[in-house]
């Protein structure tokens, strides 16, 4: 309460003498059996939009002014709904390192070859990629390796127990594949 009469007493004070210093005031205020604090000194100032000199809070009085009588009225319906910020979902530049990105992905060039020939990180390549879901298209499709396998495989194993067993059968299926391949490469190689 006594903050509060302070504050008040401050206020009132300084919409008389823009230029009080708090060492005035606080004598004055001493003189009615307040108490001032800088800190309650320096709200008032702020609720007064005052600065360090009584010049400068006169400037800001004048264009807090002129700047509420230039601002148009908003309609009630703009102030319920924020203003959309950044570029647009989807939208692309042409011309852009993204779209050489996506241009360079989509022939089936790897991430470090895109990364050096767009000049940029390989970081944003593969943000490229990942953005862009995959990143390769049908006619360049990856070649199926033991790794990749494995890779999809343990992506699976997190889907459950059937993940891992898909996983396990696929990697036998290429293996039986592979040793065919084998077995196909050592009967020429006899005949020779």
């Amino acid at each position: 309460m006594a903050q509060d009469n302070a504050f008040d007493f401050a206020l009132a004070e300084l919409k008389k003498d823009m230029a009080s210093s708090f060492a005035e005031l606080k004598e004055k205020a001493a003189a009615k059996k307040l108490k001032l604090e800088p800190l309650v000194f320096a709200r008032a100032k702020r609720a007064l939009r005052l600065g360090s000199s009584p010049k400068q809070a006169a400037t800001k009085n004048k264009k807090d002014k002129s700047m509420a009588k230039k601002k148009p009225a908003r309609a009630s319906a703009t102030a319920a709904q924020p203003k959309k910020r950044g570029r647009p979902k989807g939208a692309t530049v042409e011309g852009s390192k993204s779209s050489k990105i996506r241009e360079l992905l989509a022939t089936g060039m790897g991430a470090s070859a895109i990364a050096k020939k767009v000049g940029c990180s390989l970081n944003l390549v593969y943000a490229v990629k990942r953005s862009s879901k995959g990143g390769r298209s049908a006619a360049a499709p990856k070649a199926t390796t033991a790794r990749a396998t494995t890779r999809a495989s343990s992506t699976s194993a997190r889907a459950g127990l059937d993940g891992v067993l898909a996983g396990l059968r696929a990697m036998e299926a290429e293996r039986n594949a592979l040793r065919d391949a084998v077995s196909k490469i050592q009967q020429v190689l006899s005949r020779l």
